[in-house]
């Protein structure tokens, strides 16, 4: 029985705190939302929200792979120190190099002087946060997701304090965006305190040990780009062919949107290293009872969701952002019906993943990528934010296609058929 096996009772464990931890910081991030919509109105909560998405599009360089790598290879319950230095290392090289990417390439943007210095204000606390990615990677790699959820309730619970004060004292923008770093280096010292012998460095690791981990991460990472070059695009071209005030209205509606397919990725952190481990020891039964499962919730969750997102959408557009963002209601409504397609999506790439079949994920999100910048390129002039809304329901349905043609050919010439039948 499913209910009496351990492996779903350890997903369910992870799983169900991380769903608890987000509903908290998801009150949190509502109240924040609100707090932000009002205080900074819609042209500079616009701004607010290209800050973090335009740190986001060049912030894969910070990861470009690493993370998924790395809670592969701290699984193992001995790993050697020099092995754990080398990943720190690349860590804080990958991190200095997507900051000064994002800053570099930020001069040749044509965003006004008021939106680049927010950005760099920005990229210090997005800075850090990098580095508490690494951190959570590696209490992913023990399967600590619980403990990951708690140090994402503290941080957003700092963040929100600080930015309840600064809107009480009527402090600027600049002081708004600087609250992520406050809670961002409260996290990176919890993190430190937590797995002391993963941040230490104390000699720069040699280049026969680095090289073999570039090597290997590399695929993944152009991958990565892909992701979330996927994602965030829409964002970018609003920005560049529209106004701020675009932004804002799409940033709320993308916001909740956001927010709900974080509690579907919560799932798959705690599934995906059950899948990497029953694929290794060739177990077909586990590997096709989690894979049912996954789809189970799948269909139920989507189903749920979309049908509660639909008739909440007004009451919660006014809530979070008050009728200077009611024209945010149909652009939500709109995104929702990507969920399902969102959802099946993030299955099949780990499944993917999961057997190297790295050069397949990167075909699909190319092709992907390729076919959501002409169809935004054709939309956003005329529809706007509508038009990037309804681009990503046709791209995530157009993605799902893909997926399913790469499946059906690997499923007729792959080994990985004999695990999946």
């Amino acid at each position: 029985m499913i209910n009496n096996s351990p492996i779903f009772k350890k997903i369910f464990i992870n799983t169900s705190s991380q769903i608890i931890a987000k509903g908290v910081t998801v009150v949190l991030g509502f109240l924040t939302v609100g707090l932000l919509t009002r205080y900074l109105g819609v042209a500079q909560y616009g701004v607010y929200n290209l800050v973090f998405a335009y740190l986001a599009f060049f912030g894969i360089f910070a990861d470009f792979g690493l993370q998924l790598l790395l809670i592969r290879d701290f699984s193992s319950e001995s790993t050697p120190e020099e092995f754990r230095s080398a990943y720190f290392a690349l860590k804080i090289i990958l991190t200095t190099i997507s900051t000064f990417l994002a800053l570099i390439l930020l001069l040749f943007f044509p965003y006004s002087m008021m939106i680049k210095m927010a950005i760099l204000v920005g990229s210090l606390a997005v800075g850090i946060g990098y580095m508490n990615g690494y951190g959570a990677s590696v209490l992913q790699s023990k399967v600590k997701l619980d403990t990951v959820a708690l140090l994402e309730v503290i941080n957003r619970v700092i963040t929100v304090a600080a930015i309840i004060t600064f809107v009480w004292l009527k402090w600027n923008i600049y002081a708004v965006i600087s609250t992520i770093l406050i809670g961002n280096i409260v996290t990176l010292v919890m993190n430190i305190y937590i797995s002391p012998e993963y941040f230490r460095l104390k000699r720069f690791p040699a280049f026969s040990l680095l090289f073999p981990l570039i090597k290997s991460y590399f695929p993944v990472g152009i991958t990565s780009l892909l992701a979330m070059l996927y994602f965030k695009i829409d964002t970018m071209m609003l920005s560049v062919m529209k106004t701020t005030i675009d932004v804002g209205i799409y940033s709320l509606s993308y916001k909740l949107f956001e927010n709900i397919i974080m509690i579907w990725i919560f799932y798959m952190a705690s599934v995906y290293p059950l899948i990497v481990s029953y694929i290794h020891k060739n177990d077909r039964k586990n590997l096709r009872l989690i894979l049912k499962t996954s789809f189970i919730v799948l269909v139920v969750s989507a189903f749920v969701t979309l049908s509660a997102g639909l008739i909440a959408a007004p009451i919660a557009i006014d809530i979070l952002g008050g009728k200077n963002f009611v024209e945010s209601i149909l652009p939500f409504r709109i995104l929702l019906f990507a969920l399902p397609f969102v959802f099946l999506n993030n299955i099949i790439y780990f499944l993917l993943l999961s057997f190297l079949r790295i050069k397949w994920i990167l075909l699909v999100l190319l092709i992907s990528l390729v076919f959501n910048f002409i169809v935004n390129l054709f939309v956003i002039p005329q529809f706007s934010y509508i038009g990037t809304s309804v681009s990503t329901v046709v791209t995530e349905a157009f993605t799902s296609l893909t997926y399913f043609f790469v499946l059906a050919k690997l499923m007729k010439f792959s080994p990985a058929k004999n695990l999946l039948i």
